[in-house]
């Protein structure tokens, strides 16, 4: 057995050239050492770059006891840790859905995601053909080049799902630059999500409220000549952002008639609401596609502002591992599963939810029980957590770990902070303040474990030793 502090006192690397963060490198995922620290070469944008490294760790005084760990290569061709492997297959982790009643939660709350009451609709692998309609009126002509609002959400999306999905899934969108006229004024479309209560703008004309499919069928039928829809999996009608009669934002899965026939088809749409809010559309557009995708959702803690499930207009618009493993969308060694009847002190290397880089452990899961698991996730101001066109983020100095507890046999997930299937974990000894992300509740930060700190829960100890690029986790029993 090899304590994590093996790392810096045995594997070295040949210097062949002084490493530097920022300076190009030739693989991704190739390692090397430098002025005492580990480096990375990881994908920024189009090149590859080294990250800013990790300082490698000191033998510790009391080796913790860890699974051997896996080796990458390093661009000089030595190996270097960058991983642990898990002790147990991922599914003794994943434990079976528990509940007695989905009544209140339809879609998935566990893997596989296809456990839910309610149907998959979206594909969770392969590509998902979306259309995106540019859709103006009489009453409110585009003024704009659609691009100027699409191509950016497009682009955020596309590298949304292919990191969080590790590939496996992926968007295939049809779009056009041109505006194209709806057969009535924008007041004939008024959609209102189910708990609203109306438009509230001043000066905004009423009209019929009609349902998604109805609305749905008749704009397509007036882009027909502009896109094909076979094999459509979403249709995305986006209106020019001076729109004031339309403020809900549509979401809804239903059967259009077209022009090739009957199309099913998630169906969503934007509106006043998003446009004034400045909410990032993309993260929107995954958090309401990921529902017919088969994920419940809001848990834990629903409108927490830690994952797009739980609020697409959050600080920070990750995945969270738990809905990751759900939808089977984690990598090889992305998590790390034990038992607790089978823990031990160990100490992980975890990398941040919200950093770009996909090598790595992102998190623990530790079982309890068959129907619960502990779950610890690394959480930092990173890139998906640093705002979006002006809508704020993380704070810069935000970083620590969350920890959440799931139990399968909880049919109830859009709760606050209690009764959900999964619930972020708190210790009173952690006297961390508050923090209120933008368009979410308060959050007690005795739920963040930050450098040093301990929180117990569920009969475990988690300390996080270090925190950095990659943070050093030590897990045992209390």
């Amino acid at each position: 057995m090899i304590s994590i502090a093996f790392i810096g006192a045995s594997l070295t690397i040949p210097a062949f050239g002084a490493v530097k963060a920022g300076a190009t490198c030739v693989k991704a995922g190739s390692t090397s050492t430098s002025a005492g620290k580990s480096f990375t070469c990881v994908k920024s944008g189009k090149k590859l770059l080294w990250d800013k490294g990790v300082a490698i760790a000191k033998p510790a005084s009391q080796p913790s006891v860890s699974p051997s760990p896996t080796p990458e290569q390093s661009g000089n061709g030595v190996s270097q840790v960058t991983f642990l492997n898990s002790p147990e297959p991922l599914n003794n982790c994943r434990v079976p859905d528990a509940r007695t009643s989905k009544t209140n939660v339809p879609q998935a709350i566990t893997y596989p995601v296809s456990s839910g009451r309610q149907p998959v609709t979206i594909p969770n692998t392969g590509a998902v053909n979306v259309a995106i309609i540019p859709i103006d009126f009489s009453d409110v002509p585009g003024t704009q080049a659609p691009a100027s609002i699409i191509e950016p959400e497009i682009t955020q999306s596309k590298k949304w799902i292919e990191q969080f999905s590790n590939g496996k899934s992926s968007y295939n969108f049809q779009t056009t630059n041109k505006w194209i006229r709806a057969a009535k004024a924008s007041n004939f479309y008024i959609w209102t999500h189910p708990g609203h209560s109306g438009n509230p703008i001043s000066g905004s004309i009423g009209g019929p409220e009609r349902s998604a499919v109805d609305i749905a069928t008749e704009l397509m039928q007036s882009a027909e000549k502009d896109f094909d829809y076979r094999n459509l999996n979403i249709v995305f009608f986006v209106y020019p952002k001076n729109i004031v009669n339309i403020y809900d934002a549509v979401t809804q899965f239903g059967p259009v008639q077209t022009n090739i026939g009957t199309v099913n088809v998630q169906i969503n749409a934007t509106g006043a609401w998003l446009y004034q809010s400045n909410f990032p559309i993309w993260a929107w557009f995954i958090h309401e596609n990921m529902h017919p995708t088969g994920l419940a959702g809001h848990a834990p803690n629903d409108g927490s502002t830690f994952n797009i499930m739980t609020n697409q207009a959050g600080a920070s618009l990750v995945l969270d591992t738990w809905d990751q493993a759900t939808l089977d969308w984690q990598a090889e060694n992305e998590i790390y599963c034990v038992s607790k009847e089978n823990l031990t002190m160990t100490d992980i290397p975890i990398q941040s939810l919200e950093s770009l880089s996909t090598i790595g452990t992102k998190a623990i899961f530790l079982k309890l029980s068959p129907k619960e698991v502990l779950v610890v996730e690394s959480r930092k101001y990173d890139y998906w957590s640093q705002g979006w066109n002006g809508y704020p983020g993380l704070p810069k100095d935000f970083h620590g770990l969350l920890v959440y507890l799931v139990n399968t046999s909880v049919d109830m997930n859009r709760v606050e902070s209690t009764g959900g299937f999964a619930v972020y974990q708190s210790d009173i000894k952690l006297d961390n303040g508050i923090y209120r992300g933008p368009y979410s509740p308060e959050f007690k930060l005795n739920s963040l474990v930050k450098e040093g700190q301990v929180m117990q829960s569920s009969g475990i100890s988690i300390k996080l030793l270090k925190a950095g690029e990659t943070d050093i986790v030590r897990i045992s029993k209390s």
